[in-house]
């Protein structure tokens, strides 16, 4: 197994509660291919790495 996405800590807010992103790791899912035969539409960029 590989990780697809991971979360981007940034810290803790004022209600202390966990501040951060979820982001790509530029891994594509092997999955994706089944999910465009079921007709589910994924955007092409999901699983690119993200644009800082």
């Amino acid at each position: 197994m590989q990780e697809v996405f991971y979360f981007d800590h940034t810290g803790i807010g004022p209600d202390n509660k966990v501040e951060g992103e979820f982001a790509a790791t530029g891994v594509r899912s092997h999955y994706a291919d089944r999910f465009q035969r079921w007709g589910v539409r994924l955007p092409p960029d999901l699983f690119g790495p993200r644009k800082k």
